[in-house]
């Protein structure tokens, strides 16, 4: 009766997956194609349906996303956002790489509407779970990015110039806009030219989201 009841769970498990997988990718693929609304529908009804707390993750992450990018309405996108970081604080899910995506977009979300401590908590979150997990993760460093450059925006050249050394030295997937911020935050450090070009290049430095 044991041995029935584990092969009726595993079974149960393997149609659940196979039914995530199929409203995941009719989700992602309503989203590229921009019907927005239509995708919203469908990672809600994939968030509500799932037993698997990554999926969940995934989902409103995806929704905090298009709330936040596509839809403008930040605010919905936080509620989304928040709500995937309570699943992983919640469940003990092991990381991937959409922890990373939630903390990023709760940063640039906060920083957009001017909550500049809170933008700084979730990079600063975001940058220490990079630092534990790098090594299992092979998606562009966006966060570390962006971290780095609140503190250009708030002219703390030697913290934004830490962590833009760290990235560098720690990391060989340097793209273009890294490369361009790190050698633009190093000019700055060394620079005796007058704060207002600072702020020129505060305002005009690459953010990836």
């Amino acid at each position: 009766m044991t041995n029935f009841l584990i092969i009726v769970t595993l079974l149960l498990n393997i149609t659940f997956l196979g039914n995530d997988e199929t409203l995941k990718n009719e989700a992602i693929d309503a989203f590229y194609k921009k019907k927005f609304d239509y995708s919203i529908k469908l990672f809600k009804e994939l968030g509500h349906k799932t037993n698997d707390p990554n999926t969940r993750v995934f989902a409103e992450s995806c929704l905090g996303h298009i709330y936040a990018k596509e839809k403008l309405d930040i605010h919905q996108g936080i509620y989304h956002l928040r709500r995937g970081e309570s699943i992983i604080s919640e469940t003990g899910t092991e990381f991937n790489k959409n922890h990373l995506i939630i903390y990023n977009f709760l940063g640039t979300s906060y920083e957009k509407l001017g909550l500049i401590d809170s933008a700084e908590y979730y990079f600063k979150k975001g940058t220490r779970l990079y630092q534990k997990h790098k090594s299992k993760t092979v998606i562009k460093n966006s966060i570390i990015n962006n971290h780095g450059l609140l503190f250009v925006r708030k002219q703390e050249y030697h913290l934004a110039k830490e962590i833009f050394d760290y990235f560098n030295l720690n990391t060989s997937n340097n793209d273009y806009t890294h490369l361009s911020n790190y050698l633009m935050i190093n000019w700055i450090h060394r620079s005796p030219l007058c704060h207002p070009f600072h702020s020129y290049c505060a305002k005009n430095s690459h953010a990836i989201v």
